[in-house]
């Protein structure tokens, strides 16, 4: 294919090489260089817009993507797009040599800085991009006094920032490098309920990368929540941690003597979860030394203490594990909350209400999604929720009984200690738990925090200094920003579970079909889809009837085809997989990826539904057809030859036939154990698969057909003449195992010249010649016309396999066509229950082709079997479209995210542990 488009290219048909590398790229054995072939040829065929984005595409792939950059640079500039041309030739300036040619074409790109008179304020920006904004304001009212300016990115609050009069009104904001997501913007400097001055600028060079996560530890870890009265606050506590914790941990309520007899009644009710264990204090210890008392209960767990008055929210114990684990000496994370002062958000240091109608799930769910993970270092922790490390308390010690024996400020001085001592502390940016804010305090609260800081002063004075990162620090800035966000996004529609699909090739029915189901569930799930050819692998998300790339890497170490792993997958993936907090993972096929999937799939948290579209899961030769050409159908036959792989390079494997094949259904079934659901699309396929693989569970199994929607169904088959061959439309990728063996038998034995087959798509092993006319592949959509032009009286599928559905089947009923099937339980199981069609045994090559020629001469029976197709159309093919599946599909995922929440739970009822 490569060399093909070599030539293409040499000779000038960019056309054709377009199309020959957008094939090669797209293959098992391609390479960034050839994605940057294909953006020259699509430049040099007059699609412009098309190679901007595959030079982009090898740009992140590349180890030096500065020449597919610097190309992109220069078309960008060609099509008129100045300023994502700046920004491209700004990511090229720190280039040595490259440097000269960027800054001679910024020098035609810059923008000038822009000023206006807003109201009683005069504006100048004079920098703006995705590092910073800088610039000069000024009162004409007030001359001298200093300005409160508030700037807005894309019209949505970022930071408010002060134009200092002493320095002649100069403001000055810095962003985060990850903090705009875009390529363009929108930066508006106003002061409150002015418009304000806008100018629109280019992010300058890529978006960092993010880096893989480490998977967090999944030991044990111990939750502490002291206990005193509030008992409306500790029902909804509970309520929430009950439903919304998942993982290995132990939950400890510590009441510290409680004088409200409703207290004693709710714990005696949580005490019957499995891992929830209940402590009381014999007299009131106060706060501290009752979190000393669960820390030393806590042995040698990792721990969270959790005040009885905040209210959790889904995934919030995986997120705090998370952040942990970026960094082994993080001593402790605190989320983000509505009321936790410096830790609040939106606004910092206020109450965050939500508007009436947004849940707080919907709220963490979509504050989680617009999150960064830059985990930003600040320099203590907030005790309302904060996870802290074994190893740390270990070094340091526990709490200061002595000098915070009630309370307020003794996290803030453990922390203090800790940092001084190598500890880091951060602010997990993704989690968001709410708070009621110290009811058990009531008016002791003031009191408390006044003698809190002043041992703080004393002890640490730096603390005051250190803390105004809270305020300062660009990451923050960042998570109050994407916060704002995440409120606009939920009060505009409420979150969407998510659903990853993953798919292998870009060929045959699966890709089609899983795009109708990914379109057709897009009201309740948001899809996005996982790729891999082996060596790259791609993240991209439906957004706007269009594929969004999300996420690429090269694989340096490529997936094995024997051991069916890559640990460069397993780390990317399961990271993304972690960090975009998918709810479920449907695979549709798991050739080329990591057999680990389901389990790194179960590790995040996420329901894995696995559905069969061959026979991948029995044998690499996925038809099940062997080395001879006969089907085996799971039950190895004789033979020396051994059958080939279909993915994979024919000496990837050890011997499959009668050997290794067993191996590999073993360890396929080991990695499907994790699965919460199986779909199949007919009850065949499910017998042979749990034939063959009986370690799996036959009540997770779903039956679901493929559905498909047809804009207009037609009639095309045409009228046979007179002494005309019988005209046989082939549809379909048309390999060995799909019937050019039987095509090429057939066309021998016609001398007479009965038959004419049209093949419609691909078919390398077969030649044009008499009787056999190759159409070239088609797009979907074109097929009706396509097929019109042809003229068909009949059409075929001549799989010598049985296939788990036929999409080429259906498309051929579609357009009206009635259709000879051989004798595979799949396919003749759909032909004898609609009528449509013919079902023919191929052990006999010259009865079958007399059976075919005297189909032609019964008018009656080629007429009774075109009203049943007709029928079909009018029933089945009307009703079974893509709502009927998307409909079996969302029943089947709401059953397994249940199953995979279920098993998940840290406190499900039962026996106390």
């Amino acid at each position: 294919m490569l060399r093909q488009a070599d030539r293409a290219r040499d000779a000038g048909d960019w056309t054709a090489a377009a199309a020959l590398y957008e094939k090669a790229a797209s293959g098992p054995q391609a390479s960034p260089e050839i994605v940057v072939q294909y953006g020259h040829a699509l430049k040099e065929a007059g699609r412009g817009d098309e190679a901007v984005e595959a030079y982009g595409r090898a740009a992140l792939v590349l180890a030096d993507p500065s020449d597919a950059v610097l190309h992109r640079a220069h078309l960008l500039k060609q099509l008129g797009r100045i300023e994502e041309a700046g920004a491209a030739f700004k990511g090229l300036v720190d280039h040595p040599d490259l440097r000269e040619e960027a800054e001679r074409e910024l020098a035609g790109l810059a923008p000038t800085p822009v000023s206006s008179a807003v109201e009683d304020c005069e504006i100048h920006i004079e920098k703006a991009s995705n590092r910073e904004v800088r610039g000069r304001a000024a009162s004409r009212s007030q001359p001298g006094a200093d300005l409160t300016l508030e700037v807005l990115i894309d019209g949505t609050l970022y930071a408010r920032a002060r134009a200092d009069a002493a320095h002649g009104g100069r403001f000055a904001l810095t962003f985060d490098r990850r903090l705009l997501r875009n390529e363009r913007h929108e930066l508006t400097v106003k002061t409150a309920g002015a418009e304000g001055t806008t100018v629109r600028f280019e992010r300058s060079g890529p978006r960092p990368a993010r880096e893989p996560a480490p998977e967090p530890d999944p030991r044990r870890l111990t939750i502490i929540v002291p206990v005193f009265n509030a008992a409306q606050d500790l029902a909804a506590c509970i309520e929430h941690l009950t439903q919304h914790t998942t993982g290995a941990a132990r939950l400890l309520f510590i009441d510290d003597a409680s004088t409200d007899p409703a207290v004693g009644d709710i714990l005696a009710e949580v005490a019957r979860r499995r891992n929830v264990f209940v402590e009381r204090n014999v007299s009131n210890q106060g706060f501290t030394r009752t979190i000393n008392r669960g820390l030393a209960w806590a042995g040698h767990d990792d721990v969270v203490i959790l005040n009885s008055d905040a209210r959790v929210t889904p995934g919030w114990l995986d997120g705090l594990r998370l952040a942990a684990a970026s960094d082994p000496r993080i001593g402790t994370v605190t989320p983000m909350s509505d009321r936790a002062g410096a830790f609040s958000a939106p606004e910092i240091g206020k109450d965050n209400p939500l508007p009436d109608g947004v849940s707080e799930a919907d709220f963490a769910l979509a504050f989680r999604r617009r999150a960064e993970g830059a985990y930003p270092s600040v320099p203590t922790g907030n005790g309302f929720c904060m996870f802290i490390r074994r190893a740390m308390l270990d070094e340091i010690g526990g709490l200061d009984e002595q000098a915070f024996p009630r309370g307020y400020g003794e996290e803030n001085d453990l922390c203090m200690r800790a940092l001084k001592a190598g500890w880091r502390h951060v602010v997990d940016d993704r989690t968001y738990v709410f708070h009621a804010r110290s009811r058990s305090f009531g008016a002791e609260r003031e009191t408390l925090a006044q003698a809190g800081a002043a041992v703080l002063a004393r002890r640490h004075p730096e603390y005051s200094t250190l803390i105004r990162t809270f305020e300062d620090g660009e990451a923050l800035r960042m998570a109050r920003y994407r916060a704002r966000l995440a409120l606009m996004d939920v009060q505009r529609a409420r979150p969407r579970p998510r659903a990853l699909f993953v798919i292998s090739t870009q060929t045959g029915g699966t890709p089609k079909t899983n795009r109708d189901l990914m379109d057709a569930v897009r009201n309740d799930w948001e899809p996005w889809l996982l790729e891999c050819d082996s060596r790259t692998v791609s993240l991209s998300r439906l957004a706007g009837g269009k594929m969004i790339l999300v996420e690429r890497r090269l694989l340096n170490e490529r997936v094995d085809p024997v051991t069916g792993v890559s640990h460069d997958y397993d780390r990317f993936v399961g990271s993304w997989l972690r960090f975009h907090s998918f709810d479920a993972v449907h695979i549709r096929h798991l050739g080329w990826h990591s057999r680990t999937l389901p389990v790194l799939a179960r590790q995040a948290g996420a329901a894995t539904v696995m559905s069969f579209h061959d026979f991948h899961a029995l044998c690499p030769s996925l038809h099940l057809v062997d080395a001879d050409g006969a089907f085996c159908g799971g039950t190895c036959t004789q033979g020396a030859a051994d059958c080939a792989p279909e993915l994979w390079p024919a000496d990837s494997f050890p011997r499959l036939r009668n050997g290794w094949v067993s191996t590999w259904r073993a360890d396929y079934e080991r990695a499907l154990a994790d699965c919460d659901a199986f779909v199949v699309t007919t009850q065949g396929v499910q017998d042979r698969i749990l034939r063959h693989l009986p370690g799996l569970s036959a009540d997770r199994f779903n039956v679901a057909p493929h559905g498909r929607d047809f804009g207009r169904f037609s009639s095309l088959a045409a009228p046979r003449r007179e002494g005309e061959p019988l005209r046989i439309l082939i549809p379909g990728n048309i390999s060995e195992a799909k019937g050019a063996g039987i095509i090429r038998a057939l066309q021998a034995l016609d001398v007479e010249r009965g038959l004419e087959f049209h093949v419609l798509g691909n078919a390398p092993s077969l030649s044009p010649g008499a009787g056999v006319i190759l159409h070239g592949p088609y797009k979907r959509e074109q097929f009706p016309e396509r097929a019109r032009a042809i003229r068909p009286h009949i059409g075929a599928v001549l799989s010598i396999c049985d296939e788990t559905w036929c999409h080429t089947l259906t498309e051929l009923w579609a357009v009206g066509l009635p259709v000879v099937v051989l004798n595979f339980p799949t396919v003749a199981g759909r032909v004898e229950q609609s009528g449509g069609g013919w079902v023919l045994d191929h052990a006999d090559m010259p009865s079958m082709l007399h059976r075919i020629i005297a189909l032609g001469e019964n008018p009656m029976d080629m007429q009774s079997k075109q009203d049943a197709v007709l029928r079909w159309q009018k029933t089945t093919g009307r009703i079974g479209g893509t709502a009927a599946m998307a409909a079996r599909y969302l029943a089947i995922y709401d059953a397994a995210v249940d199953r995979r929440r279920m098993l998940q739970a840290a406190f499900p009822m039962g026996a106390p542990a």
